[in-house]
C-alpha cells in the first residue's frame, strides 16, 4: 500500500480573516485552509498509514502559496472520496505564527537568557545503612535492604532555538554528566528529556525560533553504598558461588535452594556481611557542550 500522487486541488489555498475579542484587545486573526486529493495504489489502504506517507505533517511549518508570512500546520482531516475509492481528499487547516520583535530587549529570542526552574520527583531506592550510616539489620545481625523512597530535585530549562538537530537527542537523553554541571559533580546528573516544541513559534527579523525544552534529574546528595549518583549500587548476591577450585556452588537451605550473599570475587561471603557492587546504565556526556548555564 502506498501513495501513488499528492496534488493540491484546484482554487486552494484559502485564507479567511477574523476578528476576535472585543475592544482594545481585538485583535485580526489570519487562518489558512488547503485541500489535497490523493491517489493510492490499493483499495484497502487505511488512513492511518496513508497520514504517515504524506510529506507534511501536524506541527510543520508549511508554504500556503500566497502569504510570506511563515505558517504552521495544526489540523488534517483525511476523507476517502466516495466515488473513487482510491482517491482521498486531505483538508490542511493552519496559521499564521506569532510575529514577536520581543519588545523588552530588542534582541533575537536566541540571545535571551533562557528560563529555568526547579522542582523534585520521588524515586525508590534500595538502602543499606540508615541516616547514620550504620548497616540495616535484622534483630539476628543479617544484613539487609530496605527499598525507601527520595526525593531528588529536578531542573528544567528552556531557550528560544533557531534550528534543532535532533542527533541532541541521541547524543544527550539518557546520558549522566561526564563533568561538574550545575554544581554536581560528575556522575551525579542524567538528561531525562529534550523537547522541541512546536507550539512556541516565533518571528524575529525574517528568522523564526522556537524553544527548546531540557530536563535533568539530579541524584544527590552522594551517600556511599546507597546514592552515588547514577550508578546502581547493587548487592553482590546470587544463587550460586564459587569454592577455592573455581567450582561452583549453588546456596542451599536443607533440601531448599537459595540465594547468598557473594564476598566481592565469587566466594561465599561470611554471614552478617555483604558486599556491593557497582553499574553504569547511562553513557557519559558532556552537558556543558550545550550552553545551558548556570546563567
Amino acid at each position: 500500500m502506498g501513495i501513488l500522487s499528492c496534488s493540491r486541488s484546484k482554487g486552494y489555498p484559502k485564507t479567511k480573516r477574523s476578528l476576535e475579542g472585543r475592544g482594545t484587545l481585538a485583535q485580526i486573526k489570519t487562518s489558512h485552509r488547503d485541500r489535497y486529493e490523493i491517489e493510492v495504489d490499493s483499495d484497502n489502504d487505511i488512513a492511518d498509514i496513508i497520514l504517515d506517507d504524506l510529506p507534511f505533517a501536524v506541527g510543520e511549518s508549511f508554504d500556503t502559496g500566497n502569504t510570506d508570512i511563515p505558517t504552521i500546520l495544526t489540523e488534517i482531516s483525511l476523507d476517502r472520496d466516495v466515488q473513487v475509492r482510491r482517491r482521498w481528499i486531505a483538508d490542511l487547516s493552519f496559521e499564521e505564527l506569532a510575529i514577536s520583535e520581543t519588545p523588552e530587549s530588542g534582541s533575537p529570542p536566541d540571545s535571551l537568557i533562557p528560563e529555568w526552574s526547579w522542582s523534585a520527583e520521588t524515586i525508590d531506592k534500595d538502602w543499606f545503612i540508615d541516616a547514620d550510616g550504620n548497616q540495616i539489620a535484622t534483630s539476628a545481625g543479617e544484613q539487609i535492604a530496605l527499598a525507601m523512597p527520595l526525593a531528588i530535585p529536578v531542573l528544567t530549562i528552556e531557550r528560544y532555538e533557531a534550528s534543532f538537530d535532533p542527533s541532541v537527542i541521541i547524543d544527550y537523553m539518557n546520558h549522566r554528566n561526564s563533568s561538574p554541571f550545575w554544581g554536581a559533580d560528575e556522575d551525579q546528573v542524567i538528561c531525562a528529556a529534550i523537547e522541541d516544541r512546536k507550539d512556541t513559534h516565533v518571528v524575529f527579523g525574517g528568522q523564526f525560533y522556537r524553544k527548546v525544552r531540557y530536563v535533568f534529574k539530579f541524584a544527590v546528595p552522594f551517600i556511599e553504598e546507597v546514592l552515588e549518583g547514577w550508578t546502581d549500587v547493587l548487592i553482590d548476591r546470587g544463587t550460586f558461588y564459587k569454592d577455592s577450585n573455581g567450582n561452583k556452588l549453588h546456596f542451599k537451605v536443607g533440601a531448599g535452594e537459595t540465594t547468598g550473599n557473594l564476598d566481592g570475587h565469587g566466594g561465599k561471603a561470611t554471614d552478617g556481611q555483604y558486599f556491593v557492587q557497582r553499574v553504569n546504565r547511562f553513557p557519559p556526556a558532556d552537558f556543558n557542550d550545550l550552553y545551558l548555564g548556570p546563567f
